[in-house]
């Protein structure tokens, strides 16, 4: 598409444009003089051309009057033939000269009459190159290493205001380099020959995609400096309508780069309400990053909330990002509600696909990561690194990284405690639990404690504060907002202080799984609210006297409270249980059997079962009082 020159001149301007009026025998004065002054062969070859295509029918004679009077005024400023006459007289005999009517040509004659008239020689050289370089390849910059092009309609105007400048009409611009090109599209505003700059009063970006959904970039008011192969743009407009759905103003930059991180944007506002794949919302700062989206809190956290039936999702971060229809997370808090009870963990990797409409989670290097996956659901604390949750059919599994002959996998209660346990407590530095419940008493109205308060409390820094935190946490007796800078003490630390006087009925129960590599330890059907655990290796529910129990299968089904149901064998004492179906019921700490189950008893060895069986349909084993299962208190009528 050829560039339309329509040149615009104020009548003001006029004033001071001498009249053109020279006869032939001028016109060979002049060419004589170019002969001699440019003695060079090849200099003198494009002058005796351009000559010929002078005196040609592509000019009119008040035309040529016009170029001998601009050659005088070169002659006169002793302008040179590299840098200035070979500009002009190339365009001239441009062939897309031909494209322009006369009066076009004359006006824009008129204007180098007025460069050679009120311009520095290097400002004239500059107009005459870009001139060149718009008629001949639409160049209007051009540098060793990059260039900048215009396509379009523009005015070549003259005023007391923008003195010699083009006028932009909604033309494209392109930014190119041998690596990379960029446009910047409808761009309406002035261009100035002599600083190489742009002032617009519109522009936009060129198609952007993210996901294949268009990304919309709108300018108002921008300068572009096009001695630079980068720009920046305040007050752009951003426009997006998926993955994620906003509009929003903030700076806008962009460079030729082989990197994928351009074009960027960084909205300068907290934006309200920012909707991700169509229901998931949340609030924050913008940043877009190539064809990666960040959502910043920059102070607080980044708060999202994904309801699928009847299962709450609750993720929260100081930055989220969203690639490749991935929402994903370095550093997370993650936790799922159901029926008041969640899993939950402080500081784990998150990501989330849309698409799969699968959530992962897995357990961050860092200290916090040491914490086990809290899970109220079933009363247990799951030390397994790693959880895909499934929103299309509502289950969750457990993996496991085995690391060498490390393959256990330890599921314990919460309110599991032991005197070892206590001991390494107490062995903290400056007795972080005693320093917590001391702070507690002081503050009973609290729920939420700000970490400068505990601060104040334990006359300490606030670093120091956190990573007494960070302990107490581990051991489940806090809960650590970072974000926030506020913690909530949980019962369990006075639960634990009061376990340690046998003044609270904690238990000893955990079950102990194998994995290798990769291997599923765990499933949750989140609509029935059970929890199949794998591969059981041990299982521990007392410790005043020997129990043991072998699954079918080496599986147990938890539904509630670490309450549990399994196919198998029991041993307890001389006795031997076996059935289908067998239920633990935690609360009441007993076993329900139910039909074919039986009952049998160890011989004089202690190793052979008798061959004496008794069948039974129904029947319930009692392992302890219902407020005893620590075990502290020896009652010689159980287990039952």
């Amino acid at each position: 598409m050829r560039s339309v020159f329509k040149i615009i001149f104020i009548l003001s301007i006029f004033s001071i444009l001498p009249t053109l009026s020279q006869d032939m025998a001028d016109n060979v004065t002049i060419f004589n003089d170019l002969y001699d002054k440019f003695d060079s062969k090849s200099s003198k070859k494009i002058v005796q051309k351009f000559e010929k295509t002078l005196y040609s029918k592509k000019f009119s004679s008040s035309q040529v009057s016009q170029i001998n009077s601009i050659l005088k005024r070169f002659d006169d400023r002793k302008l040179k033939f590299n840098s200035h006459y070979i500009y002009f007289f190339n365009f001239l005999m441009s062939d897309r000269i031909s494209s322009l009517d006369n009066n076009l040509l004359t006006q824009y004659l008129n204007a180098i009459t007025y460069c050679s008239i009120n311009l520095s020689n290097s400002s004239v050289r500059r107009v005459l190159q870009t001139t060149l370089g718009l008629v001949e390849n639409n160049y209007i910059s051009v540098s060793d290493t990059f260039s900048w092009s215009m396509f379009g309609d523009f005015d070549i105007i003259i005023s007391e205001v923008e003195q010699l400048s083009i006028k932009l009409k909604g033309v494209k611009l392109l930014l190119k380099n041998n690596i990379d090109s960029l446009y910047i599209s409808d761009v309406s505003g002035y261009y100035n020959f002599i600083t190489n700059t742009i002032v617009a009063d519109y522009g936009s970006s060129e198609s952007h995609y993210v996901d294949g959904v268009l990304v919309e970039f709108n300018f108002s008011n921008f300068s572009l400096n096009l001695n630079k192969s980068f720009f920046s743009i305040e007050g752009a407009v951003i426009e997006s309508n998926g993955p994620i759905y906003l509009k929003s103003s903030g700076l806008y930059k962009n460079k030729l780069t082989s990197s994928m991180s351009y074009p960027q944007f960084k909205s300068s506002l907290k934006i309200n309400s920012i909707e991700l794949f169509e229901g998931l919302e949340t609030s924050g700062f913008v940043e877009m990053k190539g064809t990666a989206f960040y959502i910043d809190s920059y102070a607080g956290s980044v708060n999202l909330h994904l309801r699928d039936d009847s299962v709450d999702y609750f993720i929260s971060s100081d930055r989220i990002q969203l690639k490749d229809g991935i929402l994903s997370s370095s550093e997370a808090r993650f936790s799922i509600v159901l029926d008041n009870d969640s899993i939950y963990h402080p500081s784990v990797n998150f990501s989330y696909s849309d698409h799969d409409k699968e959530i992962n989670i897995e357990r961050t290097a860092s200290g916090r990561g040491l914490n086990p996956f809290k899970n109220t659901l079933h009363g247990l604390n799951m030390f397994v690194d790693k959880m895909k949750f499934n929103l299309i059919e509502n289950y969750a599994i457990c993996y496991h990284y085995s690391r060498a002959r490390d393959i256990e996998v330890l599921f314990e209660s919460n309110t599991y405690f032991e005197q070892n346990r206590y001991l390494d407590v107490m062995n903290l530095s400056m007795n972080p639990l005693m320093m917590l419940l001391d702070f507690s008493v002081l503050n009973k109205s609290e729920k939420l404690h700000s970490l400068k308060d505990f601060a104040r409390f334990c006359n300490l820094d606030i670093s120091s504060v956190i990573q007494i935190l960070i302990d107490l946490e581990i051991f489940g007796f806090v809960d650590y907002f970072d974000l926030d800078q506020c913690f909530l003490i949980k019962s369990w630390a006075t639960n634990f202080q009061q376990s340690a006087l046998s003044n609270f009925d904690y238990d000893h129960f955990k079950i102990q799984s194998l994995a290798g590599i990769g291997d599923t330890v765990a499933r949750i059907d989140l609509f029935l609210n059970e929890m199949t655990l794998m591969q059981v290796n041990k299982i521990n529910i007392n410790n005043r006297f020997k129990i043991e129990l072998y699954p079918m299968s080496n599986q147990l089904v938890f539904k509630g409270d670490k309450s549990f149901k399994m196919h198998g064998n029991i041993y307890i004492g001389n006795f031997a249980f076996s059935g289908r179906n067998l239920n633990f019921d935690y609360k009441d700490f007993k076993f329900s059997f139910g039909p074919n189950s039986v009952f049998s008893f160890f011989d004089s060895s202690g190793k052979d079962i008798s061959s004496s069986i008794i069948h039974f349909d129904s029947g319930t084993l009692y392992i302890d009082e219902n407020n005893n299962k620590s075990g502290v208190k020896f009652l010689n009528n159980y287990p039952i």
